[in-house]
């Protein structure tokens, strides 16, 4: 039997029900919200597997399921290199994401990421470590900062330090818990655009 992974919730999971229905596919939750169990008709010998879309890669790569919908910005930050370990049959056509560098808004001077690259290198002389950037996508983010430098025949000067965030807002990451307030506020913030 094949193991189609989809996502367990959010957007991701209506836009990915919907494109089936549209193909004559009906994806259904059968538990709970808390139970991540589905059904699918339209189609035999297929078993649906509700997962995070983030776990879906990982699966595929391990062959615990054969078909999985996920981003593909998860795929590139859970796989590297990951075109060398799963296949991508189709694009879908939704679930698009940008990537962004916010910074406070406090910060007047930095509107670009040569401004954040100078702003890095000032606070580097100044507190003698690098700038944190807190991400839940550390691939994804170095990954972009070497296109963009790539692009524009810059090479960044700062190697930046990524700190690790579990989740959107993560609690951890507080001004009460970085060492001499190195920590930015994250509201409000500007957004320095780049894409991956």
């Amino acid at each position: 039997m094949l193991k189609l992974g989809v996502p367990s919730k959010g957007r991701l999971q209506k836009d990915t029900i919907s494109w089936f229905e549209k193909r004559g596919l009906f994806l259904k939750r059968t538990g709970s919200e808390r139970e991540y169990t589905g059904s699918i008709t339209g189609v035999d010998g297929v078993e649906l597997v509700l997962l995070s879309a983030g776990e879906i890669p990982k699966e595929l790569a391990k062959g615990r399921i054969h078909l999985g919908v996920t981003g593909t910005d998860l795929a590139h930050e859970k796989l590297p290199l990951y075109e060398t370990q799963i296949y991508v049959v189709e694009e879908m056509g939704f679930g698009f994401a940008d990537l962004i560098i916010a910074v406070p808004n406090v910060w007047v001077d930095v509107n670009t990421l040569h401004d954040l690259d100078a702003v890095a290198a000032q606070f580097r002389l100044k507190h003698g470590f690098r700038l944190r950037i807190a991400t839940k996508y550390h691939n994804l983010v170095r990954k972009g900062l070497r296109e963009f430098g790539d692009r524009n025949q810059y090479q960044f000067q700062v190697q930046y330090h990524l700190k690790q965030l579990r989740n959107s807002f993560d609690s951890s990451y507080s001004d009460s818990k970085m060492p001499n307030g190195t920590c930015l506020p994250l509201l409000p913030l500007t957004t320095l655009r780049f894409h991956h």
